[in-house]
Order: structure tokens, then C-alpha cells, then sequence
């Protein structure tokens, strides 16, 4: 029942719905707080190897080097650093993280208190979005509390991944400056409109369909509403056109550089099928769980995404099949047309841009987070439906009140076992996060060699860019080689001397072809000068220069 359908004596049904509606926020406030004091106490997050390299281009900014850069060291010369863009992943993934570091705190407790203020300012945008398109406030908050259970927003206190966080807490707000927007002149567009949609691609690339979608919304719900005279109408979409066309300058000159992102097209790489199914099934996915559901699946018969759903691609095609069919019930059931509207474009955005993506070989995982926006709007669809939604039969609310309820009992529960999971490795570095592949044993290491390194101005190798955070002080090559083919490798090489090397690198690829290959790309290192250490299942490779070499003072730091 909504405000205006109340048919109590004047004011007690509307007075008891805010009150409802303010307690269930409440209860969209208590539930990360308490699941982020859990995760500091008991088992401390680990963070994302795309967030830690840009951690570094923070910390490197904050040091004094150029914004949204790696220092790194001159491939054509050892001794010299070099900046090196970071144009694969907006700054929205580091900034918002870094701004809670810049304030004195560790990165483990700076990833645990950005993400429950995050979320509080998710939940708060998305009650007051909700209002503002006549939702009740018990609808208003149910979908504030069931979206705060949701176990995405739990996966960020397990593996934090500031590129989420970030859009979450951002996209109510948006969507709330658009909604304001509609009725406004085009002189409001003018000056707003650029400003909302950079801040937008800068907190993730792939809010351009947030961007798109919001746009067309934004122009249809106008249209509706406002006098339709043709200069009316084509002011407003010069506007919007010339909006977009600003960002898309900024946004290539300021945080991709002409770069790669993930949105890169390249040669096929999702099959046809899946690259055709899994957008449609996402965002529903995504919203409900199952996704989580099928990830577990997937990790116990160790299979990728792609190669699970491949296996399972009869099932995704079913679960394709449901989503449509929730999607097209949800839109027609919606009693507020204005969000049934914004959701139908949203969803048909983010299903035909994601189709584009991964037919043409865009570098983009088969994972719902990168459909967050539209769960988020399903999850507040689903709210107003059970609230305030007269035509439903007694049957259809006990349905939809159930899956609420399971969606947060779910998040809730796996964001237990992953904290209880995180506890059991009791592998948390001096930076506050958890490690997992490491021992107190191995962080002393880094941190022992970080120190004496940065002395003599010498470089630590490491395949993994989290564990750079545990050696602040040496010069680092900071790479994702645990995950590289052979022809990574074999394309790479540094030159020049160094007082002192370190490669750091697993155990286990004591027999790998890779590892030679690795030491080969340092071409002026022989392979006799290497010493190989082992600790607690890691080999630390030292090459030292002899006392007499004179070394250069670096060009930065």
C-alpha cells in the first residue's frame, strides 16, 4: 500500500509508513556496520590485485609523482624510473579507497571503513531516489535494507574491490540529480549534465551505460512530462549529445589516455552463446545471488566462469529464459512508470552494450558485478512491488516477500562463512589486509628486504600487486605474473644494474619453464649470479651487484 492509498483517518497511515519505512533504513545502516566490525575483528578483507595497482599510482601521487601513475622502473634502463599510465581501470577503483588512507589509516582499515560508508551512502541514495519517484517509505526502505544484504555489497568486506564500491554508492545519487533534472530548464542540463556524467565514468568505465541510459531516460521522461515544442526537444538533445561528447573527450584525455580498458575490442574471445545469454541473465543473477551460487559450484570442480558456464550452458540459457520473463513482469507490474521506464532502459543498455563487449572480445570477466546499477534497480523494484503494489494476489506477495527475505538471509550467511574463511588464514600483513598465499614468516621477509633494498637502492620483482603494499619504501616492478602464459615472458625485458635485485615468485615454479624465462628478461644479469632462498613456499631470487659498482642516483624518490 502506498502513502496516498491509505484508508485510515488522515495522516496515522502515512505517519506509520515513514516510521516503517526509517526503521528499515536504520536497518540498512546496522547491517554493514556490524558486518564490517565482524570482518576487522575476526577475519580482515583481501584486496583485489586491479584496486592494489592503483593503490600504487595513489601512493606514487601522493609521494610527489604525477596523477594516475605507476613510477616504475625504466625498462630501458634499471636505474631510472619512468611513469607509467594507469588507463585499464578508472580512478574511481584507488580514489575513494586512498582518500580514507590519506587520513593516517592502513589499507585493511581504510578498505573496511570506505566500505560502510559506501554502503550508507548507497542506502541513504537509494531511500531518497525511491521517494522522489513516489515510492512509499516502506518501500523506500525495504529496498534500502534488502540491497544492503545483498552479498555483493558483503563481497566488498571479504575481497574489496574499490571500482564497486564506489559505483554503488555513487549511482542513487546520479539517477536522484537526473530525476531533479527532468523538470529543470536546459540551462541546468548545460551546466550539471557533464559534471554528473564524468564524475560517473570516473568512479568505473562501464557506467558509460549508466551514462547512455540515464541520458535517453532523462530526454523520454522530459518529453512526457514537459510542452513538446521542436525546439524545446532539440535543445534538450543537443544538450545531452553535447554532454556525452564533453565527457567522452575528458574521459580519453584525463583517465584513459588513448590507453587500453577492458572495453578494448580484440579478436573473439567469450563463445557466441555465452556472449549472447549471460547479459541477459546477469543483472537477475546478480540481484538474487544465484550467480554467487554457481560461482561456488564452479571454484569446487575448478573451473573458470567461462568454462563453468560452457558446462552449464543449458542451465544459462534457462536462467536467461526466467530473467526475461521477471524482467517484462517487473517492468508491467511497476505501479510508478517513471521507474519502470528508467529500469527498461537501463537493463536494455547494459544487455545489448555487454552482448557487444564480449562478442567482440572485450576483456570483460562473465561476472554480475559488472551489472551492479541494474541489480540495484531490480532490488528496489522488487521492494515497491511488495509494498506498493495493489493488484498482486495474496500468493504472489508471500513469493516475493520470501525471496527478499532469502536474498539478505543468503548475503548475510555467506558473508559469515567468508569472514569465518578469512579468520581460519590468519594471514593479515602489517598494511591491515589479508594475504592469502602468505605466512607472517614471508610478510616479515618482504618487509625486512623492503627496507634494506630501498637502502641500497636496489628493486623488488613481485607477480602480485597486493603484495607491493608490504614494501612502501623499495622501487617495485609491480606484475600480475602468476597468471601469464609463457609468451608474457618472452616479450618482456629489463636492462641495466641494480645495487641490488630480488625477484620474488612461488615455490612451485622452481620447475616451471616460465621462471627462466623470467630471469632472462633481466638481460644483463647472467644466470649465475642469481641466489635462490625458499620461505614458507616462496623462492626470493637475489642478484647482487658487486661493491664496487657505482650507482646513479635515481630520478625519482
Amino acid at each position: 500500500m502506498t502513502d496516498s492509498t491509505a484508508k485510515t483517518p488522515d495522516g496515522i497511515a502515512t505517519s506509520s509508513q515513514l516510521a516503517i519505512g526509517r526503521w528499515l533504513l536504520a536497518g540498512a545502516f546496522l547491517i554493514p556496520l556490524g558486518i564490517g566490525l565482524s570482518a576487522w575483528i575476526l577475519g580482515r578483507p583481501w584486496l583485489s590485485s586491479d584496486t592494489a595497482t592503483g593503490l600504487l599510482a595513489w601512493l606514487d601521487w601522493r609521494a610527489g609523482g604525477p596523477w594516475n601513475c605507476i613510477m616504475a622502473p625504466d625498462p630501458a634502463n634499471l636505474a631510472h624510473n619512468v611513469p607509467q599510465w594507469v588507463s585499464w581501470w578508472s580512478p574511481g577503483q584507488y580514489a575513494w579507497l586512498g582518500s580514507f588512507m590519506s587520513m593516517g589509516l592502513s589499507v585493511g582499515g581504510a578498505m573496511v571503513i570506505s566500505a560502510v560508508i559506501a554502503s550508507w551512502v548507497r542506502s541513504t541514495g537509494l531511500y531518497f531516489l525511491l521517494r522522489r519517484f513516489g515510492c512509499s517509505s516502506g518501500a523506500s526502505g525495504l529496498a534500502a535494507l534488502v540491497e544492503a544484504g545483498n552479498w555483493q555489497l558483503f563481497y566488498s568486506f571479504g575481497m574489496y574491490t574499490g571500482g564497486e564500491v564506489l559505483q554503488a554508492a555513487w549511482l542513487p545519487w546520479l539517477l536522484l540529480a537526473l530525476e531533479a533534472l527532468r523538470r529543470r530548464s536546459p540551462i541546468w542540463w548545460l551546466f550539471a549534465l557533464p559534471v554528473l556524467f564524468f564524475a560517473s565514468v570516473f568512479a568505473k568505465h562501464s557506467m558509460w551505460f549508466v551514462v547512455v541510459g540515464g541520458a535517453a531516460w532523462l530526454f523520454m521522461d522530459a518529453w512526457r512530462s514537459q510542452p513538446r515544442t521542436w525546439t524545446r526537444w532539440l535543445s534538450r538533445g543537443i544538450i545531452l549529445a553535447f554532454s556525452i561528447a564533453v565527457v567522452r573527450f575528458l574521459s580519453n584525455h584525463w583517465l584513459t589516455q588513448g590507453g587500453p580498458t577492458p572495453g578494448t575490442l580484440s579478436p573473439a574471445f567469450h563463445p557466441t552463446l555465452i556472449s549472447t545469454a549471460y547479459p541477459v541473465a546477469a543483472p537477475f543473477l546478480g540481484a538474487t545471488g544465484i550467480s554467487s551460487i554457481f560461482g561456488r559450484i564452479f571454484l569446487l570442480r575448478g573451473l573458470t566462469a567461462e568454462s563453468g558456464w560452457k558446462q552449464f550452458l543449458p542451465v544459462l540459457f534457462a536462467l536467461a529464459a526466467v530473467a526475461a520473463t521477471a524482467y517484462l513482469l517487473v517492468l508491467q507490474k511497476l505501479p510508478h512508470r517513471s521507474l519502470a521506464r528508467l529500469l527498461g532502459l537501463l537493463l536494455a543498455v547494459y544487455i545489448s552494450g555487454f552482448m557487444v563487449l564480449y562478442a567482440g572480445g572485450a576483456s570483460v570477466s562473465l561476472e554480475d558485478r559488472h551489472f551492479r546499477p541494474v541489480a540495484i534497480l531490480l532490488i528496489a523494484a522488487l521492494a515497491v512491488l511488495i509494498c506498493d503494489t495493489i493488484s498482486l494476489t495474496r500468493s504472489w506477495q508471500y513469493s516475493l516477500r520470501a525471496l527478499a527475505f532469502s536474498m539478505v538471509f543468503y548475503g548475510l550467511a555467506t558473508s559469515a562463512q567468508r569472514i569465518w574463511h578469512l579468520h581460519a588464514m590468519n594471514h593479515v600483513g602489517q598494511a591491515g589486509f589479508t594475504l592469502p598465499d602468505t605466512s607472517p614468516t614471508v610478510i616479515a621477509e618482504i618487509r625486512r628486504l623492503d627496507k634494506t633494498t630501498a637502502t641500497r637502492g636496489g628493486i623488488m620483482f613481485f607477480p602480485e600487486p597486493t603484495l607491493c603494499l608490504e614494501a612502501p619504501l623499495c622501487r617495485k616492478i609491480s606484475t600480475d605474473a602468476m597468471a601469464r602464459p609463457m609468451p608474457w615472458f618472452t616479450e618482456r625485458s629489463w636492462r641495466g644494474r641494480v645495487p641490488s635485485l630480488t625477484v620474488m615468485i612461488p615455490e612451485s615454479w622452481s620447475n616451471d619453464p616460465r621462471l627462466t624465462a623470467l630471469l632472462a628478461c633481466f638481460v644483463d644479469y647472467a644466470p649465475g649470479e642469481w641466489r635462490r632462498r625458499t620461505i614458507d613456499g616462496w623462492l626470493f631470487i637475489t642478484a647482487e651487484a658487486p661493491t664496487s659498482y657505482a650507482y646513479s642516483s635515481l630520478s625519482y624518490r
